[in-house]
């Protein structure tokens, strides 16, 4: 097993990854709940995920 050797450049992208990931996450957790059980297509989803980035830029 090979180990992984980052610089402190990397952590700091690998965070910033790994927050965004988190955040999406967090997201689509909400959305999926706000929507109260009802079963949301991969294309509401990805239709709810464009328009939250769009008013994030």
């Amino acid at each position: 097993m090979a180990r992984l050797e980052v610089n402190r450049a990397q952590i700091a992208t690998l965070d910033g990854q790994a927050h965004a990931a988190r955040a999406l996450w967090n997201l689509l957790h909400e959305y999926f709940t706000f929507r109260q059980g009802r079963f949301a297509s991969l294309k509401d989803c990805d239709d709810a995920i464009r328009t939250a980035r769009r008013e994030i830029d």
